[in-house]
């Protein structure tokens, strides 16, 4: 799953990025212009929850949260011919 976010005009040093289930922590600097977080392993058809919070020096935002449901696995039609 990748999460996509544009930067905000705050000050802050950098962003937390938290898979709930599994757990799973990634950082993002304030001038990292890969603005993209990749999170790896998840199964189609599971719901997921990122919390996003910024951080500057001993403060944090108020957590942000995204909800995302993955879609289902699609497997080819096998065609059998005898």
């Amino acid at each position: 799953m990748t999460v996509l976010y544009t930067d905000t005009d705050n000050y802050f040093q950098y962003y937390v990025f938290e898979l709930l289930t599994p757990y799973s922590l990634q950082k993002k600097l304030q001038n990292d212009t890969d603005r993209s977080v990749v999170f790896l392993g998840l199964e189609g058809g599971n719901k997921y929850t990122v919390r996003v919070t910024a951080v500057s020096g001993d403060q944090t935002s108020p957590p942000q949260f995204l909800l995302i449901q993955t879609g289902k696995k699609k497997y080819p039609k096998l065609w059998y011919f005898s």
